[in-house]
């Protein structure tokens, strides 16, 4: 059966799972799928799954298919942000590379926190410079906010994966056998 013909939240919880572990077969009939839906709100979820996706290769397929007019242009944003709760990196990389073309799909009233937004979820202390960057170059002092909340939550990322994770490791090898 259709894994999807369930309801509701269940419905959901299980389209991330399979979205985020989908192999390229799969994405390609998920793709199809999205294509042929005719109910909007299902549509955008399914284009939104295909953001998910854990393999780089499918979620830079997704942020390919994002600036193409075929998702629909609310819908482009929302692909992208998926991609990003995988792949931090690899969506604000793309979006700033495409930024007019991003900015341009995304409500004038969320831009300011848009891209700032897609980083935020990253591990890696370069996105910190990366963020400084964007934050210098097109953002004004009074809407630099979203990007010094991504900065920051990177930034307590970064220092509790260095401070913590060894404490945690050597806690688990005396405590867990």
């Amino acid at each position: 059966g259709d894994p999807l013909a369930t309801s509701g939240p269940l419905r959901t919880t299980i389209g991330a799972v399979v979205a985020r572990n989908i192999d390229a077969a799969g994405w390609d009939r998920l793709h199809a799928q999205a294509k042929a839906e005719r109910n909007p709100l299902v549509r955008a979820q399914l284009y939104r799954m295909l953001g998910a996706a854990k393999d780089p290769a499918l979620a830079q397929r997704a942020l390919d298919l994002a600036l193409t007019d075929e998702p629909g242009p609310t819908t482009s944003p929302n692909i992208i942000a998926a991609v990003a709760g995988e792949h931090p990196d690899l969506a604000f990389d793309f979006a700033l590379a495409n930024r007019e073309r991003v900015e341009a799909l995304v409500d004038s009233s969320s831009r300011s926190r848009y891209l700032p937004g897609l980083a935020g979820g990253s591990s890696d202390p370069a996105m910190i410079g990366k963020l400084e960057q964007f934050a210098t170059k097109y953002m004004t002092p009074q809407s630099r906010r979203p990007a010094d909340i991504a900065i920051a939550s990177i930034r307590d990322r970064v220092r509790i994966r260095q401070a913590r994770l060894p404490e945690i490791s050597r806690w688990l090898e005396a405590n867990v056998r």
